[in-house]
């Protein structure tokens, strides 16, 4: 009974983790496929404009996915289309950057997002 709580909890605290992005290790540091980041930076972006109250009924976005739908192509354009990777440690100052963004900030992303940051 015991084995069966603990696999229970463990499935549990796995379900609430937070996405994993591909990464690489190389020589010169780890880095991240494009898609998965501007995911990542989407995600994060509308999971702070959703805490700073910026999302639902008479407001921008009516929903986080309108959000997500919204922002998405201008991460990427954003990011541009020749950045081939992203610097995994320049795509987590970018990240906390639009975590901690004051919520009057709703227009423009953080300078450390910019492709020409980001890409390796």
């Amino acid at each position: 009974m015991k084995s069966i709580w603990l696999m229970s909890a463990a499935l549990f605290a796995c379900s609430n983790e937070a996405p994993v992005m591909d990464t690489t290790l190389t020589s010169a540091g780890m880095h991240v496929d494009v898609d998965p980041a501007a995911e990542q930076i989407t995600a994060d972006r509308c999971n702070r404009q959703l805490s700073c109250g910026n999302i639902g009924k008479g407001h921008r976005w009516q929903d986080r996915r309108h959000c997500e739908v919204e922002a998405n192509p201008k991460v990427h354009a954003m990011i541009g289309s020749s950045c081939v990777s992203i610097d995994a440690t320049r795509l987590a100052t970018c990240l906390n950057e639009v975590r901690d963004e004051r919520c009057a900030d709703t227009g423009s992303m953080p300078p450390s997002c910019e492709g020409v940051q980001l890409c390796r």
